[in-house]
């Protein structure tokens, strides 16, 4: 690197965008604004991403390696019973801790160059799959209510997905709490026991 620029490492880039991107939309962020958060100027940022849609993608393609790095761990943890569960229990945890990369990734994706975008959109569905398989899975033990996967997936991580909106980390309820509340609700759902005693989620997949 030229000249007295500090040098910055690709995690404190990606640390302060993600926040950034998230406070004040992608459209919304400008280069000089992650450089003044570090401290530094956008010549140390070009060192490492070219352009502002490196960044992106690159968080992007943290998020995901992440989660998937989660979701195997869960995948061992359950060793074939409950492997649903601890999925979900999974992604809610990693949302929970990561909120500006939860709010992030909601919609950001759009804003990356197509094959970009079309590259997060198929880790997206190769991530989901994980769920997909899962939840059948749970279907053919007799341990998950008989629906469409696809649709029982889409909508737990719809609900989980929007965790951004409202929960704080820093708030009453630390990660791991909301993180039971939500698996609760979403595993054994809403109704008491008596109420619907034949759709009660057993506890197993």
């Amino acid at each position: 690197m030229a000249g007295n620029e500090r040098a910055v490492s690709v995690d404190s880039i990606l640390d302060v965008a993600a926040r950034i991107f998230a406070e004040r939309g992608y459209l919304g962020t400008n280069l000089q604004d992650v450089a003044a958060e570090l401290g530094v100027t956008r010549q140390a940022l070009y060192y490492h991403f070219a352009k502002k849609h490196d960044i992106l993608w690159a968080l992007f393609d943290r998020m995901f390696q992440e989660l998937n790095r989660l979701a195997d761990l869960a995948e061992v943890k359950a060793n074939g019973r409950g492997t649903f569960e601890h999925l979900v229990r999974s992604h809610i945890e990693f949302l929970a801790n990561n909120p500006y990369l939860a709010q992030m990734s909601v919609q950001e994706h759009r804003h990356l160059p197509e094959d970009m975008a079309r590259r997060v959109l198929d880790m997206r569905e190769e991530y989901l799959t994980r769920f997909y398989r899962a939840f059948q899975a749970g279907i053919d033990s007799g341990r998950l209510v008989d629906q469409n996967p696809r649709v029982a997936v889409q909508i737990a991580m719809g609900a989980a997905n929007w965790l951004h909106r409202w929960y704080r980390p820093t708030g009453q309820l630390s990660p791991d709490e909301v993180t039971d509340i939500a698996v609760q609700l979403l595993m054994g759902g809403f109704a008491r026991a008596e109420q619907h005693p034949t759709s009660r989620w057993t506890g197993q997949s």
